[in-house]
Formats: structure tokens, C-alpha cells, sequence
């Protein structure tokens, strides 16, 4: 481990590039290498949080499950840091390297020095909170019960500021390595001029994908391989300098590479198929992740790695190429009928799907009332009971809705007077507001679907409404089965 340090210390240390010293080089590489082993570092994170996700969703899925096995026992305490017994997990470590980074920055201006070492200690930070979830997961699980439905949600808790986290470290990992690529740009080597066009363009599909913008991943096929042919086009104008056995190997594979990521481009702007196992993560999620882990990081190995030994055994001059970060996606315990209308609120509205009349009774108007569903029978509709009564002054009346449980991903349909108002919305615990005008003649009916019991059953939707300027407020709290229908009459 210290002699392939020593030469690559070494090595960069015999630069001089375009008026930047040696020295100064080699400092902006040792960001750049901080910033590659974080996406590793990452990577093993990731896993070991998604298998926390599947398995706590095995436990709720799966009744006769009795805990969470969280084994920490394989990994380092803190895995963005060197192995406590001195094993090779990493050839040098993040942490390592964020040292290695300030100390090596004095060779740079102080006002550059100084923007950039905070950038890091900033990363650094993300990281050990990164890592101290695990141990706060183990920690929660042994002390608390997960039959009971708010235990159960804490663990999702932790997991969800993972996912916080995570696009944290990606944002702070974008503008570090935006700062580093500036430094670069009176670079004039051709080599290294066609590698960054595929690099460049590959980072702007990966970070449209990460936002989802799927129109401007298309758009950046045509670009991605245009930069492949100006690339192989340099290659067989320079086939001498090029022809070392090494030299060789890496342009194939990063050749070979990028065509793979131009078909998987592809392959996302048409169909977008997804594995049925990969389906609640979506396709810009699955796809992003895809592309990083098999032709873009270290872990492929992807051709970031090859670009940059590439320039390396060439001696060339230059400062070397990012990786980019995966995305962390935290998937609840739900049937797959259910996940469209969990993981999207439809625009579209569609006509409704048949009332079963189930009518409320609740008191006088300021009194929260928790009322007991009667169980419908297949043939015989229960008798209506009386209905609740609102006294208002006017035609405009506000109704809200919200989760007034937990945030476990119930969805309803509200209809009013037949209108679809919401369509599969995905309950949050703040209310959602909602204006309509009544009928003066009547009758008024206030018609909520339940489409799914959520991540723990029941389905808790928290029903309000008030005539515009009135101050007194009707609440209902119903629990819900799936596919259960209410009636709220306001007369």
C-alpha cells in the first residue's frame, strides 16, 4: 500500500503543465482522488443501507418474522476511514485522503486552499453522519418493538435521512469537482480533450436522470456519440503514440464503454424497460444506477478509471477525471397493484370508480369524532344513518385533508358532488387544501376512497371542512380499510 502511494506521488511530482507547478498538480489530483474514493466508500454504504430497507420490509411483509439481523460485525467502524486492523479495504481512505488533501494544498493560493479544504471538511461530515446511521439503526432496533406501527416508522426515519444524506453528498461532490475542472481549462492536449467530451456529456446524462429530466437524457445521445467518433477519430490519427500494449487496452475499454452507455441511453428513452424487481424504484433511479456501477465508476470497472490510467501511462499532464455518486432510494413495503398510485399523484382524472354508500354519523361541529366503519356485506348496503349537518353563509366551502397517524403512504380519491377533486393522492401529514362551490339546493356529498392500507394498515385520512369565514371547523378521523368508500353529506 505505501509503495504504490510513493510512486504515484512520485510520479505526479515530475509535472509541469501550463504554468501550474508540479506541485500544484498534484494537489488538485489528490481532490480528485478524495472525491473517487467517496463514491466508493458510498457504494459499500449504499448496500448495506439497502439490505437495512429489504429487510425491514421482509419484517412487516412477513408476520412471523421476530427481528432485524443489522451486521456491522464485516465493516470497518467507520467505512469511509482505514480498517481498524489495517486491512486493505481501501489503498488509501477517504478520510486519509482529506488529510492527505489539506496538507497538500499549501502548495496552492490561500484563498483557493482555503475554499476547497472547506469543501472537504464539509464531505467529511456528510460522510461520518452517513456512516453513524448504521450504528443508529442497530442501536434502534434492538431498543424498541417493531410490532408497533411508530417503532417500525422510526426505522424508515433513519433510512429517509440517509436518502437526505446522500443527494447532500452529491450536491457538495458536484461543486468541489466543478471548482478542481476549472483549473484544467488551458489544458490543450488533445488526449485529454476528446476523453473529457465523453466524460462531460456522460455527467450530464447521469445528473438529468438523477432530476428526472428525461427529455434532456435523449438529447445528450446524439452528443455522447458524437464525442465517442471524435475520440476514436483522434485514436487512428496518433496510432503511434498510442501504441503500447497498455495504451491499447484502455482505449478499447473505454471505447467499448461508452458504446454500452450510448445503448443503455438508449434503452432509457425507449422503452425504458425495468426489471420487475427494480419496478418501485423507477425507471430514472434504475437506470442512473445502471450506468454508474457498470461502465462509468471504479466498480465496473467503468472507463473513469480507464481515462484515467490512460493519462497516467502516457505521462500526460493534466488533471484526472471524476466519479459520480449513486443515487439512494429508500422503497416501502407495498403490493406492486399499489405502487402507481403510492409513488405518483395523477394528474389525469379519470371517472370514478362506483360509491358503495357508507354514511357517517359524527356530532356537533368543533367535536373530533373517531367513527367506528361498519363492514360491508356483499349484497345488502347497510341503512344510511343520520348525516352530518354545517350551517354556512355562502356557496364557497374549504375543505383539507392529511395522514393523521403516521406518513405511511395511504392514498384516496375525494370526489365532491361526483367531481374527482384528488385522484390517488398520497396522503402527508399537512393538510392539502381545497376550495369548492357548493350546491345552494342540495344535496352536497363529500365522497373519499380509500385505494390502500399504506405501509401499516389502517388507512387514516383526516377529513376537515368550514364555509369560507367562518371560524367553526368539522373534523372527521375514519380508519379505513382498502378500497373502503365513505359518504359525508353536507346539508
Amino acid at each position: 500500500m505505501r509503495i504504490l502511494v510513493f510512486t504515484i506521488i512520485v510520479f505526479i511530482g515530475a509535472y509541469d503543465l501550463n504554468g501550474q507547478s508540479a506541485q500544484e498538480l498534484e494537489a488538485y489530483n489528490n481532490y480528485i482522488s478524495f472525491l473517487n474514493e467517496c463514491t466508493h466508500g458510498l457504494a459499500i454504504a449504499k448496500t448495506l443501507l439497502d439490505n437495512n430497507n429489504k429487510e425491514l420490509n421482509r419484517y412487516i411483509d412477513l408476520p412471523s418474522a421476530k427481528t432485524i439481523e443489522i451486521n456491522n460485525d464485516d465493516l470497518p467502524s467507520n467505512y469511509f476511514d482505514k480498517p481498524d486492523d489495517d486491512s486493505e479495504f481501501y489503498t488509501v481512505s477517504p478520510i486519509e485522503l482529506s488529510v492527505i488533501c489539506k496538507s497538500k494544498s499549501s502548495a496552492l493560493n490561500s484563498s483557493t486552499a482555503r475554499n476547497l479544504n472547506g469543501q472537504v471538511d464539509n464531505i467529511v461530515n456528510i460522510l461520518n453522519q452517513i456512516n453513524q446511521i448504521r450504528f443508529d439503526l442497530e442501536s434502534y432496533t434492538e431498543g424498541h418493538d417493531l410490532n408497533e406501527k411508530e417503532s417500525i416508522y422510526g426505522v424508515y426515519e433513519y433510512l429517509e435521512k440517509a436518502v437526505k444524506l446522500f443527494n447532500g453528498y452529491a450536491d457538495a461532490h458536484k461543486k468541489l469537482a466543478n471548482n478542481i475542472s476549472e483549473k484544467n481549462k488551458s489544458n490543450e492536449d488533445l488526449l485529454h480533450a476528446v476523453c473529457y467530451d465523453i466524460h462531460s456529456t456522460t455527467k450530464n446524462i447521469l445528473r438529468n436522470m438523477r432530476r428526472e429530466s428525461e427529455s434532456n437524457v435523449i438529447n445528450n445521445i446524439a452528443k455522447l456519440s458524437s464525442d465517442l467518433s471524435k475520440f476514436q477519430y483522434h485514436i487512428n490519427q496518433n496510432k503511434d503514440e498510442y501504441r503500447s500494449k497498455d495504451s491499447q487496452y484502455y482505449i478499447k475499454t473505454i471505447d467499448e464503454k461508452t458504446t454500452k452507455v450510448i445503448q443503455l441511453v438508449s434503452d432509457y428513452s425507449n422503452p425504458g424497460y425495468v426489471p420487475v424487481d427494480q419496478e418501485l424504484y423507477g425507471k430514472h433511479y434504475y437506470y442512473h444506477n445502471q450506468l454508474l456501477s457498470k461502465y462509468f465508476n471504479f466498480t465496473g470497472p467503468g472507463f473513469v478509471r480507464d481515462m484515467n490510467k490512460l493519462l497516467e501511462g502516457l505521462g500526460k499532464t493534466t488533471i484526472l477525471f471524476d466519479e459520480e455518486p449513486l443515487l439512494f432510494k429508500v422503497i416501502y413495503p407495498i403490493k406492486v397493484q399499489e405502487a402507481i398510485g403510492l409513488n405518483t399523484t395523477k394528474t389525469t382524472v379519470e371517472k370514478p370508480k362506483p360509491v358503495i354508500e357508507n354514511k357517517l354519523e359524527f356530532s356537533e361541529v368543533e367535536k373530533k369524532e373517531e367513527p367506528e366503519v361498519e363492514e360491508k356485506k356483499a349484497d345488502i348496503p347497510p341503512p344510511p344513518p343520520a348525516t352530518p349537518k354545517v350551517s354556512y353563509d355562502n356557496n364557497l366551502l374549504i375543505l383539507e385533508i392529511h395522514d393523521y397517524k403516521m406518513l405511511d403512504r395511504d392514498s384516496v380519491s375525494v370526489s365532491f358532488n361526483g367531481e374527482l377533486i384528488l385522484d390517488h393522492y398520497t396522503l402527508t401529514l399537512l393538510p392539502e387544501k381545497i376550495y369548492v362551490d357548493l350546491n345552494p339546493n342540495g344535496p352536497n356529498t363529500l365522497t373519499v376512497i380509500a385505494h390502500n392500507d399504506g405501509m401499516m394498515a389502517p388507512n387514516t385520512p383526516a377529513i376537515s371542512y368550514r364555509r369560507s369565514g367562518q371560524r367553526k371547523k368539522v373534523i372527521l378521523k375514519p380508519s379505513l380499510s382498502a378500497q373502503e368508500v365513505i359518504e359525508i353529506e353536507i346539508e
